[in-house]
């Protein structure tokens, strides 16, 4: 029960059978409901939490234009692989990513927020900095 948009994206990124920890969680997500769930890295588990995000925002109303959704991870390498991830997935889709973590321009970060991107990608001290800094 996913949108063409989407299942588009996975077929270009040659993605045949969900993992079992997709299997497992993107139906209650779907759903809207919260999970814990716990799994091996390269297990797929970026795909199986925002895929249904993605599903869910194509859905909601857009204006006024703001941050719907933010992802808070605790390293740049790991905001950087979910931004990567996130924009793969909604390349056929009207949702906006921006990442924001320490290593990368603060101005262009500070601008692209300014936009209300649907989807923000972030580290804890960056969001910080944006906080009182912006």
């Amino acid at each position: 029960k996913i949108s063409k948009p989407l299942i588009k994206s996975l077929n270009k990124l040659e993605f045949t059978e969900p993992t079992q920890i997709q299997s497992a969680t993107i139906p209650i997500a779907l759903q809207g409901k919260d999970i814990c769930a716990c799994a091996v890295t390269g297990s797929g588990k970026t795909i199986a939490f925002m895929l249904p995000t993605l599903e869910r925002l194509l859905y909601k109303p857009k204006f006024p234009q703001v941050t719907r959704v933010l992802v808070l991870t605790p390293t740049r390498e790991l905001a950087v692989q979910i931004c990567k991830v996130t924009r793969e997935l909604s390349q056929f889709t009207n949702i906006n990513t921006c990442l924001c973590a320490g290593g990368f321009d603060i101005k262009t970060q500070e601008a692209a927020l300014r936009l209300g991107p649907d989807i923000c990608i972030a580290t804890p001290g960056r969001l910080i900095d944006h906080l009182h800094n912006t």
